[in-house]
């Protein structure tokens, strides 16, 4: 079962290709253990003062133990390891941008119901979820073209 595709990147018999062959086949084969975490970390080395690098290692998690797999300097085969790893990741992300959206909406909601809620006490009335209480007691009626205007008793109208 050889794609094609892998094999021409991926083709150099030397260790770490086959290990980044081995980083993409692991990231496909195991949907569940990368779906929510995992990622390729830059590393430096330095060798007698001079600075190495960048090494490049996928890093993930198996029952609380950190586990990293060496993928080498070769930027091309880091590129279609970080691919396939956001593609296992695509769902999640989605799932947490939505969830922000949605504590973003009810914090809104949450607000301009309290400042809803502010305009109803200063003309005397208050909010009981969803329903606005407090008509009976209030001494003020409001009319259409949003003017005040008071109540007076049954008895003293003329």
């Amino acid at each position: 079962m050889s794609n094609s595709r892998w094999d021409a990147i991926l083709e150099k018999l030397e260790s770490v290709d086959q290990k980044a062959r081995i980083a993409v086949s692991l990231i496909r084969d195991r949907p569940d253990l990368f779906c929510c975490q995992g990622s390729v970390q830059t590393t430096w080395r330095s060798y007698r003062g001079r600075r190495l690098g960048p090494y490049f290692r996928l890093s993930y998690r198996i029952d609380c133990q950190q586990r990293s797999l060496y993928l080498g300097a070769d930027q091309k085969t880091v590129a279609i390891v970080r691919e396939a790893l956001a593609v296992a990741q695509q769902h999640h992300r989605e799932q947490l941008s939505l969830a922000q959206c949605r504590q973003a909406v009810r914090s809104a909601l949450r607000e301009t119901r309290r400042q809803f809620n502010d305009e109803l006490t200063s003309v005397g009335l208050h909010l009981k979820g969803t329903e606005i209480r407090g008509w009976r007691t209030t001494s003020e009626a409001w009319n259409l073209d949003g003017t005040r205007e008071e109540f007076l008793p049954d008895g003293d109208r003329s």
